[in-house]
């Protein structure tokens, strides 16, 4: 008897159990670093006149669909999950620079948008990095939902006619479901 008892419960369990919920046992999830090429920010040689100095302006575009894992689950990612997103100043030329309050990366992708602006001067130094923090994450993570590339601008303004070389670092763990 407890021989078919077993089987018969483990198809009522089933029957009464939802197919997503079944479903969901296939999900698989991974680990993606996203980077931006290395951007230099050179600003025009004339001053710009204003509050510190000089100005600048510079775009890249980032592509998470030419990762490989990514492709591979492109139309079936259920869920992008920020870890942690970093802006990265691998150098800069002259000692003492300073971005001035108000300097902005945007993220734009698919007609969303996400800025981070820095409310007070920041010094740059080589070999630094910047923690965004994960209130801004929400925001961002509408834009990789739309499984497209996005763009990330850097806008401001620095004390000093240097030459700054930064990366952005977003390192993301995705959930997909191959079914």
């Amino acid at each position: 008897m407890k021989k078919v008892l077993l089987p018969l419960v483990a198809v009522l369990l089933l029957s009464f159990t939802s197919c997503d919920n079944i479903k969901s046992l296939a999900d698989v999830s991974f680990d993606v670093n996203l980077t931006t090429p290395e951007m230099t920010i050179t600003p025009p040689i004339e001053k710009v006149m204003g509050k510190n100095g000089y100005t600048f302006e510079l775009e890249e575009t980032i592509d998470p669909t030419i990762n490989s894992d990514i492709k591979k689950y492109l139309k079936k990612i259920k869920k992008w999950d920020i870890q942690s997103l970093q802006i990265e100043f691998v150098s800069v030329s002259e000692e003492g620079t300073k971005f001035d309050k108000g300097t902005l990366v945007e993220f734009k992708g698919s007609g969303v948008s996400a800025t981070l602006t820095f409310d007070d001067e920041l010094e740059i130094k080589k070999g630094a990095t910047i923690d965004v923090p994960s209130e801004f994450f929400d925001n961002f993570e509408k834009i990789l939902e739309t499984n497209n590339k996005f763009d990330v601008k850097i806008k401001g303004g620095t004390n000093n006619y240097a030459t700054i070389k930064v990366k952005v670092n977003i390192d993301v763990t995705i959930t997909a479901n191959p079914l």
